[in-house]
């Protein structure tokens, strides 16, 4: 299941290395499917499409390789890049301007300007 996960994070266009803190939303996108679907996967095709997850419809018998709730997970994902950034914007700011906290200063001399 994990290469599962991690080909459809590919998907939706998170980068595995840098986005690991959000790999839950993939995982979950393929665990908490809504009725009547399921996912599924081919372990022995061929390198293109092994382990490539697709959808399938159990009442109408129809599969797919968009997510049912596609959408629903690609705002899930804008709306948690939002809030590590503010978040992280946040935690900069209070290191900055907490006084208890020890300043390192470093004199940079400037490039002579042309």
């Amino acid at each position: 299941m994990d290469t599962v996960v991690l080909i459809y994070a590919h998907y939706l266009k998170l980068d595995v290395e840098k986005e690991k803190d959000l790999l839950w939303i993939p995982r979950q996108a393929l665990t908490e499917l809504p009725h009547p679907w399921e996912v599924l996967w081919e372990e022995d095709a061929d390198e293109e499409h092994a382990y490539v997850p697709y959808f399938h419809n159990l009442l109408t018998d129809n599969s797919v390789w968009v997510h049912p709730e596609e959408q629903k997970y690609l705002k899930l994902i804008k709306h948690e890049r939002r809030t590590l950034r503010k978040d992280g914007d946040r935690r900069k700011s209070i290191i900055a301007n907490d006084p208890s906290l020890p300043v390192r200063v470093i004199n940079v001399a400037k490039p002579p300007r042309k």
